[in-house]
């Protein structure tokens, strides 16, 4: 099952970097919105920052 979510929901704006904090990945910038694979009584933990943030 997919999880999606924009950044309207969110309350952002912009492009965004996104890091899966479990994965200890790097999922890259994302303009407006996200998609994920999430299994069944499963969870993900995102890290959003915007682009242009260099923390």
């Amino acid at each position: 099952m997919n999880v999606t979510t924009d950044w309207k929901t969110l309350n952002l704006t912009g492009a965004t970097q996104v890091r899966d904090v479990f994965s200890h990945s790097n999922l890259g910038l994302k303009n407006d919105a996200i998609s994920l694979p999430c299994p069944p009584h499963g969870s993900r933990l995102l890290l959003l920052k915007p682009a242009a943030s260099t923390n």
